[in-house]
Formats: C-alpha cells, structure tokens, sequence
C-alpha cells in the first residue's frame, strides 16, 4: 500500500487570503449620499458627483422622493449593509454636509463653503478625459501631511481627488480668518 502525501505547503496565496478575510466579516463600508430638505439643481448635481466619487461601495441610482425621511434610509440601510450616511442639506446660511455612521454612531456636521462640479472642471480641461475604470475601485483618501486653508500641515486632514474631474474638498476650521483659495471646495467644520 502506498504512503499517504503529507501536506507541507504552509503560505496562503493572495487570493485565498482575500476570500478568507472577506469570509472572516471585513467588509467595506458601504454608503447613502443623499439630499435632505429642499435643495438646488447645483446641490443636487454635487450630491450625484458625490456618489461618483464614493463608487463602487456606494448606491448610485438610489432615488429620494420629498416623503422620504431620514428613518426611511436607516430602516433600509440595516438590510443592505450601509455604514455610513453623507446628507447634504441647504439652509439660509448655505450649505451643510452630515456625515454619520449608522445605525447610532457619531454625526458630524460641515459648512460647504464653496464647490466645483464634475461637470464645470471637465469644461475648463483642454482635453477632458472620459471616465473608464477609475470608478470600479474604492477612491484614495490621503490622510498624511495635507496642508490645510491656512498654511499649515495638519496630520489628519483629508483630500479626496480623481483626475476625472471629481470634487476636491478640503476641511476648514469655524473661525479662521484666512482667505480661501480660489478653485477649491472647503468644508467648514461646525
């Protein structure tokens, strides 16, 4: 009878490694920007570069009627998996941006000091150039040695920026008295 082979193949490959930590429960954050209240054609356009940016792990075609409530998106968030909210929302004073974790995390508020769209940086390119697969992946969120609106270099800041002509937006902090730099978008943090 002939001797039984012993494994001795200890690595795991790359993509048997992905599986498994896809098995173990790592999953993406997933994600609803959406638009609350009622808000402009230019605000509701940013809501819909918003989601371009945060595909693939974000629902792109998700429709809002005016009956629709925060509860409703919560409520339907549980069954899909959402972590994570991105509300947009136009006041008096201007525009706000939430972003809260779901289903009790924390919230956080930002002023929209100013914006580009998509659409308006793809028109001021010499030679636009047409998505192709960027948006299949996660964007990139450098969060290193980002000089913020004043000057300085923070650790911690964030830009989230793709070449197709997404919105860039940078945080600002209430009570600077710096000017703001022109052709960039600042959330003001309240």
């Amino acid at each position: 009878m002939a001797k039984r082979r012993r494994k001795t193949r200890t690595h795991v490959r790359d993509q048997d490694a992905a599986a498994a930590a896809a098995a173990a429960g790592a999953r993406p954050p997933k994600s609803f920007v959406i638009r609350s209240g009622q808000v402009g054609s230019s605000v509701a356009r940013l809501v819909r570069d918003v989601r371009q940016v945060m595909e693939p792990n974000t629902a792109t075609r998700l429709r809002e009627r005016s009956a629709n409530r925060l509860k409703d998106f919560v409520n339907v968030a549980a069954q899909l998996g959402v972590t994570h909210f991105l509300m947009f929302s136009r006041t008096d004073a201007g525009t706000n941006l939430r972003i809260a974790r779901a289903p009790r995390g924390p919230t956080v508020v930002f002023r929209v000091c100013s914006y580009s769209l998509a659409r308006d940086v793809l028109g001021a390119q010499r030679k636009p150039k047409s998505p192709g697969s960027e948006f299949h992946f996660a964007p990139l969120v450098r969060a290193s040695r980002v000089r913020c609106c004043c000057g300085e270099e923070e650790e911690g800041e964030t830009t989230k920026r793709k070449a197709t002509g997404s919105p860039i937006l940078r945080w600002r902090e209430k009570g600077t008295s710096e000017p703001l730099a022109q052709g960039a978008t600042y959330l003001v943090r309240l």
